[in-house]
C-alpha cells in the first residue's frame, strides 16, 4: 500500500513556503518554485515538492560557516 501524499491549495502552500499567492503565481509562470500539479482542474502543490524546494534553497543561499 502506497502513502498519499499531502497535497495543498494554493493559500496553504503560500503559507507554508512563506510567500504570497500572487508570488506563487508568478513562480509558476516563470517555471520557478515547487511543482505545481492539476489535479481535476484544481491546482496543488505536493507538500514533499515544496520541503524539496525549499531545502534546495537552504543550499544554495547558505553562507558562512558553522557559528
Amino acid at each position: 500500500m502506497t502513502a498519499v501524499a499531502e497535497r495543498l491549495n494554493k493559500s496553504t502552500a503560500a503559507t507554508y513556503l512563506g510567500v504570497s499567492e500572487r508570488t506563487l503565481d508568478l513562480w509558476r509562470s516563470q517555471d520557478r518554485g515547487p511543482r505545481s500539479h492539476k489535479i481535476g482542474g484544481r491546482l496543488y502543490w505536493l507538500k514533499s515538492d515544496c520541503d524539496l524546494w525549499l531545502e534546495a534553497q537552504v543550499l544554495q543561499t547558505a553562507r558562512g560557516g558553522v557559528r
